[in-house]
């Protein structure tokens, strides 16, 4: 997810085939995806890899293991208004948000050219991850979600059947943000919107977890809380620290794997994403910085793949 504009019309730096390695600790806890158990599912039982999605449709994998990304390639999702230059800065759909299914990759375009008639265009496609194939979904704006965090959760814990939610609300362009965003679960196949209730808090990131939760990561606060797929509300305790909390974020999305949270941020002014480690008790774990200009706006790791 990330606020526009992200950059300057600037050469593109593309990701090489490993370009950055975390200076932390072992990944802790669990060795899957999920914050709780895993309910006997098929999933490995090892930390599973990231997919990543930066503002310039690059597509990559990042190994909790090796702390490394790998390279996967560029999107060319066919969107109804490729990027292009406006007085001065670029402008057109880029990629906002993304969710990872266990058969497949959704990725929400959002266009964000100012007093444009198509300033609040959204797009999702659905994207095959071994060969980069973007199908356009019959996705349109409802529920006054324009721009919205998206994730997959499992029905059931270690369930098979899967569900997709998305938070969020109008693009306001420049004005102030929302307090709260409308949550809403998506049928994959028609793309209808079933509205749900109100999450508090500011454009929250959204993540599944194979144990059947559903997560937000506010970037303002800092926090990492788990939400309601019934109603909205938050459930139980909130995590995080000051080192994931940016008042003005350019970019922020997360995952779980291994029993640890990874959380990509930038903020206003910064060059580029930063990996967050972070444990289920708040703490920092370590973290890298990415290739310059490198903006990270979505990520995710399928409930079970």
């Amino acid at each position: 997810m990330h606020i526009y504009p992200l950059r300057s019309p600037v050469v593109r730096t593309v990701f090489p085939t490993v370009f950055a390695v975390l200076a932390a600790c072992t990944s802790g806890g669990r060795g899957d995806d999920s914050a709780g158990s895993d309910g006997g599912n098929d999933c490995s039982t090892s930390a599973r890899p990231i997919y990543t999605i930066d503002d310039a449709s690059h597509l990559a994998l990042f190994d909790t293991a090796a702390r490394t990304f790998r390279d996967l390639g560029a999107l060319s999702c066919p969107v109804a208004h490729a990027p292009n230059f406006v007085d001065g800065i670029i402008v057109g759909e880029f990629p906002y948000s993304m969710a990872v299914a266990r058969d497949a990759i959704y990725v929400l375009y959002h266009d964000n050219a100012p007093q444009s008639a198509s300033f609040n265009a959204s797009e999702m496609f659905r994207v095959d991850p071994a060969t980069l194939t973007c199908t356009k979904t019959p996705w349109v704006t409802q529920d006054h979600e324009e721009v919205f965090g998206m994730a997959f959760s499992p029905d059931a814990d270690g369930g098979d059947i899967e569900t997709l939610f998305i938070a969020g609300a109008p693009d306001t362009g420049g004005a102030a943000r929302p307090p709260s965003v409308s949550l809403a679960s998506v049928d994959t196949v028609s793309m209808s919107a079933t509205p749900i209730g109100e999450v508090r808090g500011t454009d929250p990131a959204l993540a599944g977890t194979s144990d059947g939760r559903l997560w937000g990561f506010f970037s303002r606060t800092g926090v990492i809380q788990q939400i309601a797929k019934t109603t909205g509300a938050a459930l139980g305790p909130a995590f995080g620290n000051a080192s994931i909390s940016a008042s003005s974020a350019r970019a922020w999305t997360f995952a779980f794997s291994g029993g640890d949270v990874y959380v990509f941020l930038a903020n206003d002014g910064d060059e580029h994403s930063v990996v967050h480690q972070i444990g289920l008790d708040g703490s920092e774990k370590g973290g890298t910085q990415t290739s310059s200009s490198t903006f990270i706006v979505g990520a995710g790791v399928s409930p079970c793949r």
